[in-house]
Protein backbone atom coordinates (compact mmCIF):
# COMPACT_ATOMS: atom_id res chain seq x y z
CA UNK A 1 0.00 0.00 0.00
CA UNK A 2 1.49 3.32 -1.00
CA UNK A 3 -0.72 5.12 1.34
CA UNK A 4 1.45 3.42 4.53
CA UNK A 5 5.06 3.96 2.66
CA UNK A 6 5.80 7.32 5.19
CA UNK A 7 4.29 5.00 8.25
CA UNK A 8 6.08 2.12 7.12
CA UNK A 9 9.64 4.27 6.72
CA UNK A 10 9.29 5.81 10.22
CA UNK A 11 9.03 2.22 11.99
CA UNK A 12 11.97 1.18 10.13
CA UNK A 13 14.02 4.18 10.65
CA UNK A 14 12.78 4.24 14.29
CA UNK A 15 12.49 0.53 15.23
CA UNK A 16 8.87 1.61 17.59
CA UNK A 17 5.67 0.98 16.41
CA UNK A 18 4.70 3.36 19.57
CA UNK A 19 7.00 6.24 18.33
CA UNK A 20 5.32 5.42 14.70
CA UNK A 21 1.67 5.95 16.03
CA UNK A 22 0.87 9.36 14.98
CA UNK A 23 2.35 9.07 11.90
CA UNK A 24 0.22 5.36 11.17
CA UNK A 25 -2.55 7.29 12.59
CA UNK A 26 -2.34 10.25 9.54
CA UNK A 27 -1.59 7.90 6.67
CA UNK A 28 -4.10 5.66 7.61
CA UNK A 29 -6.96 8.10 7.97
CA UNK A 30 -5.81 10.54 5.61
CA UNK A 31 -3.90 8.17 2.42
CA UNK A 32 -6.78 5.13 3.15
CA UNK A 33 -9.57 6.88 3.74
CA UNK A 34 -10.28 4.78 7.31
CA UNK A 35 -12.55 6.58 9.80
CA UNK A 36 -10.92 8.21 12.45
CA UNK A 37 -12.87 6.26 14.96
CA UNK A 38 -11.88 3.41 13.68
CA UNK A 39 -8.12 3.56 13.02
CA UNK A 40 -7.62 5.35 16.67
CA UNK A 41 -8.97 2.13 18.30
CA UNK A 42 -7.55 -0.50 16.28
CA UNK A 43 -4.20 0.74 15.65
CA UNK A 44 -3.78 2.04 19.35
CA UNK A 45 -5.01 -1.86 20.44
CA UNK A 46 -2.74 -3.04 17.61
CA UNK A 47 0.54 -1.23 18.63
CA UNK A 48 -0.33 -2.91 22.07
CA UNK A 49 -0.48 -6.97 20.71
CA UNK A 50 -0.31 -7.10 17.40
CA UNK A 51 3.19 -8.74 17.26
CA UNK A 52 3.08 -9.95 13.72
CA UNK A 53 6.67 -9.21 12.82
CA UNK A 54 8.04 -10.13 16.62
CA UNK A 55 6.37 -13.32 16.26
CA UNK A 56 7.16 -14.08 12.40
CA UNK A 57 10.93 -13.17 13.43
CA UNK A 58 10.61 -15.55 16.74
CA UNK A 59 9.46 -18.40 14.43
CA UNK A 60 12.27 -17.94 11.79
CA UNK A 61 14.96 -17.32 14.25
CA UNK A 62 14.04 -20.15 16.26
CA UNK A 63 13.73 -22.67 13.74
CA UNK A 64 17.48 -21.32 12.46
CA UNK A 65 18.44 -22.17 15.72
CA UNK A 66 17.13 -25.73 15.41
CA UNK A 67 18.46 -26.20 11.96
CA UNK A 68 21.81 -24.92 13.26
CA UNK A 69 21.69 -27.30 16.28
CA UNK A 70 20.90 -30.49 13.89
CA UNK A 71 17.15 -30.61 15.11
CA UNK A 72 14.95 -32.74 13.22
CA UNK A 73 12.24 -29.42 12.06
CA UNK A 74 9.14 -31.50 10.81
CA UNK A 75 6.33 -29.62 9.32
CA UNK A 76 3.86 -30.75 12.23
CA UNK A 77 6.44 -29.47 14.99
CA UNK A 78 6.70 -26.47 13.22
CA UNK A 79 2.81 -26.09 12.90
CA UNK A 80 2.26 -27.78 16.67
CA UNK A 81 1.46 -25.27 18.81
CA UNK A 82 -2.01 -23.98 17.16
CA UNK A 83 -2.94 -27.62 17.64
CA UNK A 84 -1.81 -28.27 20.94
CA UNK A 85 -5.69 -27.73 22.50
CA UNK A 86 -7.29 -30.00 20.13
CA UNK A 87 -4.19 -32.86 20.38
CA UNK A 88 -2.46 -32.60 23.63
CA UNK A 89 -0.55 -36.57 23.77
CA UNK A 90 0.81 -36.02 20.26
CA UNK A 91 2.60 -32.79 21.02
CA UNK A 92 3.88 -33.17 24.18
CA UNK A 93 7.30 -31.61 25.48
CA UNK A 94 8.54 -31.16 21.90
CA UNK A 95 6.27 -28.54 20.68
CA UNK A 96 6.27 -25.54 18.44
CA UNK A 97 3.50 -23.58 17.33
CA UNK A 98 2.94 -19.83 16.72
CA UNK A 99 0.26 -19.72 19.36
CA UNK A 100 3.85 -19.96 21.45
CA UNK A 101 5.74 -17.79 19.59
CA UNK A 102 2.62 -14.69 19.60
CA UNK A 103 2.31 -15.59 23.55
CA UNK A 104 6.03 -15.08 23.92
CA UNK A 105 6.25 -12.00 21.46
CA UNK A 106 3.39 -10.56 23.70
CA UNK A 107 4.26 -11.16 27.43
CA UNK A 108 8.03 -10.30 26.82
CA UNK A 109 7.88 -7.05 24.61
CA UNK A 110 10.59 -5.44 26.97
CA UNK A 111 13.50 -7.64 27.40
CA UNK A 112 15.61 -8.02 24.46
CA UNK A 113 15.42 -11.53 23.43
CA UNK A 114 13.16 -12.83 26.24
CA UNK A 115 10.24 -14.52 23.92
CA UNK A 116 12.85 -16.23 22.13
CA UNK A 117 14.48 -17.87 24.92
CA UNK A 118 10.85 -19.03 26.03
CA UNK A 119 10.37 -20.31 22.54
CA UNK A 120 13.76 -21.58 22.49
CA UNK A 121 13.29 -23.32 25.99
CA UNK A 122 9.72 -24.82 25.28
CA UNK A 123 11.35 -26.75 22.35
CA UNK A 124 14.21 -28.08 24.02
CA UNK A 125 16.39 -26.62 22.37
CA UNK A 126 19.76 -24.42 23.76
CA UNK A 127 19.36 -20.67 24.26
CA UNK A 128 23.31 -20.31 24.60
CA UNK A 129 23.15 -19.77 20.25
CA UNK A 130 20.77 -16.77 20.75
CA UNK A 131 23.95 -14.13 21.17
CA UNK A 132 24.66 -15.37 17.43
CA UNK A 133 20.66 -13.75 16.73
CA UNK A 134 22.26 -10.37 18.74
CA UNK A 135 24.78 -9.22 16.04
CA UNK A 136 21.73 -8.85 13.69
CA UNK A 137 19.22 -7.58 15.98
CA UNK A 138 19.18 -4.10 15.37
CA UNK A 139 18.23 -5.01 11.73
CA UNK A 140 16.09 -7.50 12.72
CA UNK A 141 14.36 -5.37 15.11
CA UNK A 142 13.71 -2.80 12.87
CA UNK A 143 11.92 -5.22 10.35
CA UNK A 144 9.96 -6.89 12.96
CA UNK A 145 8.42 -3.57 13.72
CA UNK A 146 7.38 -2.32 10.11
CA UNK A 147 5.35 -5.30 9.88
CA UNK A 148 3.80 -4.77 13.38
CA UNK A 149 2.97 -1.25 12.32
CA UNK A 150 1.92 -2.39 8.29
CA UNK A 151 -0.19 -5.21 10.63
CA UNK A 152 -1.99 -2.68 12.44
CA UNK A 153 -2.79 -0.57 8.99
CA UNK A 154 -4.07 -3.52 7.13
CA UNK A 155 -6.53 -4.02 10.52
CA UNK A 156 -7.55 -0.71 10.62
CA UNK A 157 -8.15 -0.74 6.92
CA UNK A 158 -10.18 -4.03 7.12
CA UNK A 159 -12.63 -3.32 9.89
CA UNK A 160 -13.48 -0.37 8.08
CA UNK A 161 -14.44 -2.17 6.03
CA UNK A 162 -16.65 -4.17 7.24
CA UNK A 163 -17.98 -0.93 9.48
CA UNK A 164 -18.05 1.91 7.36
CA UNK A 165 -21.93 1.20 6.24
CA UNK A 166 -22.88 1.09 10.32
CA UNK A 167 -20.84 4.47 11.25
CA UNK A 168 -22.40 6.01 8.29
CA UNK A 169 -25.76 5.15 9.86
CA UNK A 170 -24.83 6.06 13.44
CA UNK A 171 -23.82 9.01 12.14
CA UNK A 172 -27.11 10.14 10.76
CA UNK A 173 -29.23 8.82 13.66
CA UNK A 174 -27.41 10.67 15.48
CA UNK A 175 -26.39 13.91 13.64
CA UNK A 176 -28.77 15.99 15.77
CA UNK A 177 -27.65 15.09 18.94
CA UNK A 178 -25.15 17.73 19.80
CA UNK A 179 -25.15 21.39 18.17
CA UNK A 180 -22.00 23.52 18.23
CA UNK A 181 -23.52 25.67 21.17
CA UNK A 182 -22.76 22.88 23.68
CA UNK A 183 -26.77 22.44 24.25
Amino acid sequence: MPGLLQAWMTAIGTSSSSVTLPITFNCVEEDLNVDRRVSRFVISIGSAVNMDGTALCMAVAAIFIAQLNGVEMSFLRVISVRFIALVPKLMKRHSFCSFTVTLAAMCSAGVPSAGLILVLTSMGLPIGDVSLLLLADRILDRVRESINVVGNAFGAVIINHHVKEDLLAYDVLHANDFDLNGK
